[in-house]
């Protein structure tokens, strides 16, 4: 993605709060095959708000933490014979926060959420381009 897309577009607030997951619910319910996504960010500001992240950076295993609402829900769907898929871009060395997410995997996987990487220089070998909206690139 351009430099000048981020700073563009980048938020100048502090770190936004972590959403409920009753709030955003709705499309991660209202599907009918596959809810897809394709991470590109080298993690998300909303991180630095959680307590699982503070608990992270103290050392402590986060991979078995307790069932949430976004896991249940996981569950619900793919129980119903949906899916729930996510490639991630990743760098190597992994960033602090990129770190942070696999930490999390075993309890989304658990729950039949297919997670996946691929890292910078192997997308970037298989000539894998992010094409956003001319509204996006002005």
């Amino acid at each position: 993605m351009p430099r000048s897309l981020l700073t563009r577009y980048t938020p100048r607030s502090e770190a936004p709060e972590v959403q409920p997951f009753a709030s955003i619910s709705d499309p991660l319910r209202d599907f009918r095959h596959a809810a897809w996504r394709l991470k590109t960010r080298r993690g998300h500001a909303c991180d630095r708000n959680s307590p699982t992240w503070q608990r992270f950076l103290a050392g402590e295993d986060i991979t078995r933490d307790p069932d949430n609402a976004l896991r249940a829900n996981v569950r619900t769907q793919t129980t119903a014979g949906k899916r729930f898929e996510r490639v991630r871009l990743v760098d190597e060395p992994a960033t602090q926060r990129q770190e942070f997410l696999p930490a999390r995997v075993p309890g989304n996987a658990a729950a039949s959420e297919d997670i996946r990487d691929l890292t910078r220089a192997k997308a970037k070998r298989l000539r894998l381009r992010l094409r956003l909206p001319k509204s996006v690139r002005g």
